[in-house]
């Protein structure tokens, strides 16, 4: 075979073997890959962003709400204030907060302040939460304050001198506070809160001279600081706060048109105890205090109590003060009553209780006080500390 002859079959040979591979090799098929147009959430969701204010806010005339509101914000990162100075007014007086509607988070204080045209709070309702305080204050008009019932917050809740208030909201979200104060209110019935477990420092509930009853703060277990019922003309019954256990701080109950103080009767402990009427004598008897054991001060004044044998836990005091009871006879419920060891004295005294002739149930303070300031003065009967020491105790 010649050369060229040669090249030809060998050139044949390859491609022969070469159609022959290409015909059973499987078609490689590559898929065209979807490029989403821009814009498309078709495979996620796209969360819409926050319309944010930066810092605090002050608004002090409607056509202020209105250029606000009209910026749609969600969100500020500040305080918010409205607070209208009819001694400095700057334009029309608020009478509207519809153009809030968009807010719904504010990360520090809402402060509503002297707004006298203003009969609700609508415009608020979308408010999620509130990380500070919550302030009404001084706003004449208000009829209901519906519009923040459902927001979160857990810090200061100030109610004072809505003279127009006719409802109290449930604030049924809210599961602790540090501060709840109720003041000057025209509410007739306080049933609130009853989901409200605790309040971490102090709890005020003041001259609202319309209240009659409070039936509310049926969960609210714990005080941490002081708990303040005071200046209420009106008020009768108190059958709220049956879950109450500790409260860490004072106890004043003064000034209430009520029979008796069993709201108090889980408390053991106390710092400062003072129970007290008006002038006209209010409460007829102190049975809520049955679970007392210790307190540091305990003041019983202008009260229409005839007994306080419900004092039998009673065993431990550093100060008791009994003044203008004018129906008290004896002081029989004090038997197991001593001092507080880890003092250096203890402070007696009785006064101006008219029928008070019987201080035998005292004998074991007197005796066992290693330092005792006793004083008896304008009672039916006014032992000594040495008339008591000697059997002398009473008339």
């Amino acid at each position: 075979m010649s050369l060229l002859k040669y090249f030809v079959a060998i050139f044949l040979l390859i491609s022969i073997g070469s159609c022959s591979t290409d015909a059973n090799k499987p078609e490689n098929v590559i898929p065209e890959m979807e490029v989403p147009e821009e814009g498309d959430d078709t495979n996620e969701e796209e969360e819409e962003a926050e319309n944010v204010f930066e810092g605090d806010i002050v608004l002090t005339n409607q056509d202020e709400i209105d250029d606000f509101g009209s910026n749609n914000y969600t969100l500020v990162t500040g305080n918010v204030s409205i607070i209208y100075d009819e001694n400095n007014p700057s334009g029309p007086e608020i009478t509207s907060l519809l153009p809030l509607i968009s807010i719904e988070t504010i990360s520090n204080d809402l402060l509503i302040q002297t707004l006298n045209d203003l009969e609700n709070l609508d415009g608020l309702e979308n408010i999620v939460n509130i990380f500070g305080n919550v302030s009404l204050v001084g706003s004449s008009s208000l009829l209901n304050i519906n519009g923040i019932s459902t927001a979160n917050f857990n810090k200061l809740l100030f109610l004072q001198s809505l003279s127009a208030l006719e409802t109290f909201p449930e604030f049924n979200q809210i599961t602790s506070l540090e501060i709840l104060r109720v003041q000057s209110l025209s509410i007739q019935e306080l049933n609130s809160l009853n989901n409200l477990t605790e309040i971490s420092l102090e709890i005020s509930i003041g001259s609202n001279n319309m209240l009659e009853t409070i039936s509310g703060f049926q969960t609210l277990e714990t005080v941490g600081g002081n708990f303040n019922l005071s200046g209420h003309d009106s008020l009768q019954t108190v059958n709220g706060f049956t879950s109450l256990s500790t409260i860490d701080g004072d106890i004043s109950i003064v000034g209430n048109l009520m029979p008796n103080i069993d709201f108090l009767q889980n408390i053991q402990t106390g710092r400062s105890i003072y129970i007290g009427g008006s002038t006209s004598n209010e409460i007829l008897n102190i049975s809520g205090l049955q679970s007392l054991v210790s307190c540091k001060f305990l003041t019983l004044e202008n009260i229409n109590s005839t007994s306080i044998e419900s004092l039998q836990s009673f065993s431990e005091v550093e100060s008791i003060r009994i003044t203008n009871c004018p129906n008290l006879t004896s002081l029989n419920g004090l038997e197991n009553l001593g001092p507080n060891l880890s003092q250096p004295s203890t402070i007696a005294t009785f006064m101006q209780n008219e029928n008070l002739t019987d201080f035998c149930a005292i004998t074991n303070l007197v005796v066992s006080s290693p330092n005792i300031t006793f004083t008896t003065i304008f009672n039916g009967f006014d032992p000594t500390e040495q008339d008591i020491l000697s059997g002398n105790c009473s008339m």
